[in-house]
């Protein structure tokens, strides 16, 4: 990505009020987010889109997050995604990581969102 794009977000999830959160937060660091309500409208954004990163809920109608993750990576092996949730549990962590997350974030801890995110690399 040239150093000057703004950055690319997917924001998955199937409540209004939570993607509606995240953009203005994203958006005050320019970043370009678009919405999607189910996983299945999120697999066909990101195949059209390709944006940088995908933040995706656990739980949805239809196809869920781990599931959308799984296809998302077949389209793009080194997609980034980070699962968001409130259930947090040992298990829904590790079927995001077999699903190919990067990250799994609590939703009450939204801002973390922000570090993983912007973060610079590191250079370890």
């Amino acid at each position: 990505m040239p150093e000057n794009s703004p950055l690319k977000l997917l924001v998955v999830d199937d409540h209004a009020e939570f993607r509606r959160t995240v953009r203005h937060i994203f958006e005050a660091y320019q970043s370009v987010v678009a919405e999607a309500d189910s996983g299945e409208e999120a697999v066909k954004q990101f195949a059209e889109w390709r944006p940088d990163w995908v933040i995706m809920d656990l739980r949805m109608p239809g196809m869920g997050g781990i599931k959308a993750t799984e296809a998302i990576r077949k389209l793009d092996p080194a997609a980034r995604v980070i699962i968001i949730s409130q259930f947090t549990q040992p298990e829904f962590r590790d079927q995001a990581r077999q699903a190919g997350a990067v990250n799994f974030v609590d939703k009450e801890n939204v801002s973390l969102l922000v570090e993983l995110i912007l973060a610079p690399p590191s250079k370890t």
